[in-house]
């Protein structure tokens, strides 16, 4: 009996998401090195970055319910980012950009993936 979690690392996809995590790393780690005060080329780096990164570690399994499942979550905490003013002003940026891109990459693969479900 084959099933279909472990049927998705092929060598086709496992090279898909190696290149992904490659190029993912590679535009975080050039964006931090570089600096992200008032750049906006490193900081949009480091978005698309942290966008293909969270992209990358579902694309494995290849559903769209789990994009969504990612963006929902994403918002959520999102929204608790805001609610909450007691969190430091830099815990706050880097969660809410991190959500940010959460949301982008679930919206990306809820799209993607919408004919596999």
């Amino acid at each position: 009996m084959k099933n279909k979690f472990l049927s998705r690392f092929d060598s086709d996809n496992l090279r898909k998401t190696i290149i992904y995590f490659l190029i993912a790393v590679t535009l975080i780690a050039i964006s931090l090195l570089v600096g992200l005060t008032d750049n906006f080329l490193t900081i949009t780096m480091l978005l698309i970055g942290i966008v293909l990164f969270l992209y990358t570690v579902l694309h494995l399994w290849g559903k769209s319910t789990y994009y969504g499942i990612l963006a929902a979550v994403c918002l959520v905490i999102l929204i608790l980012d805001f609610i909450w003013p007691f969190i430091s002003e830099g815990i706050a940026m880097a969660v809410g950009l991190v959500c940010f891109a959460g949301i982008i990459a679930g919206i990306i693969g809820m799209l993607r993936f919408r004919k596999y479900d």
